[in-house]
């Protein structure tokens, strides 16, 4: 498995995977298509409008604190939306290359109105000076690359966040050893799962009948975990799309040389074989991360 699969390192494939019950999703492709309503909630009083958007009279009470999210009329049916609930504490200073721990709590009602960052990505240039890589996709598959780019130049470090989208008012029923061990990329899905497995009773639900689904990479990871241990028993479903853990590409085959890749571009030295790079990435700003170039995208 990769030992630098998450977050800073500019391999954000990871993140190409969802998870669907209802009208639940982690893709955000087609939120961009999605506009705030007028149509209010169908509790005891209005929804409240601010700045036409329209929040949910309803509260959702999650294991972490209660949610209040936004209307959205989609065609032909109207949803409600809970942008950018924490799964996990931020990714960032000592939490940096660490298992994700559970997110804080809260009391007062989260307004969950607005998509958080998401996590730090090398883009491609779209003026014409990556045509060696642009030239090889189909214009559909090159159209639909520009209208996701300004989706994604909002990013942070502090990412780990779901969206997710219910049917309006239908869920009201009353690498080395030591600190840093790889495959996060993993851990954070998993912990998603764990959110999702124990709240989505609050959204009306079924957590016994989660499904994940993933398109090349995603589609790897999703396979991942649906064989593994430790997380097989919280996925009921999968969909794979263009992509497996058999594929040739879902494996890092030689993580060591990743690693001395990195430990070079970043000034960690020390033995690269035997000791834990963590530590000392952990001291490096997210533009030097950012800038370490490995030969594959994967």
């Amino acid at each position: 498995m990769k030992a630098l699969g998450r977050r800073a390192d500019g391999r954000q494939h990871d993140r190409q995977l969802a998870v669907v019950f209802l009208l639940l999703t982690l893709w955000l492709t087609g939120a961009g298509r999605m506009v705030p309503t007028g149509v209010a909630g169908t509790g005891p009083g209005p929804a409240t409008s601010l700045n036409n958007i329209t929040y949910s009279n309803s509260l959702v009470k999650t294991k972490y604190g209660p949610l209040r999210g936004i209307v959205f009329r989609t065609v032909p049916v109207v949803v409600e939306g809970f942008l950018g609930v924490p799964y996990a504490s931020p990714p960032i200073g000592s939490l940096r290359y660490m298992p994700p721990v559970t997110p804080s709590t809260w009391k007062a009602p989260r307004l969950v109105d607005r998509f958080a960052p998401v996590c730090p990505q090398k883009l491609p240039k779209l003026d014409g000076t990556d045509a060696g890589v642009l030239g090889d996709l189909p214009i559909d598959r090159l159209k639909q690359l520009r209208r996701l780019v300004p989706t994604l130049v909002n990013q942070s470090e502090d990412c780990l966040y779901l969206n997710l989208y219910v049917p309006h008012a239908g869920f009201l029923k009353t690498g080395a050893k030591g600190s840093a061990q790889g495959n996060f990329g993993l851990m954070d899905l998993v912990a998603g799962l764990h959110w999702l497995r124990e709240n989505l009773v609050a959204f009306g639900g079924d957590p016994a009948k989660i499904t994940l689904m993933g398109h090349g990479t995603g589609a790897a990871l999703a396979n991942i975990l649906a064989v593994s241990p430790v997380a097989g028993d919280l996925i009921h479903r999968v969909v794979l799309l263009s992509g497996s853990a058999l594929s040739p590409w879902a494996i890092q085959r030689d993580p060591l040389s990743v690693k001395r890749k990195v430990a070079q571009q970043t000034s960690c030295t020390g033995d690269v074989v035997n000791e834990d790079l963590a530590p000392c990435l952990r001291t490096k700003s997210l533009a030097e991360l950012m800038n370490i170039s490995l030969s594959s995208p994967r």
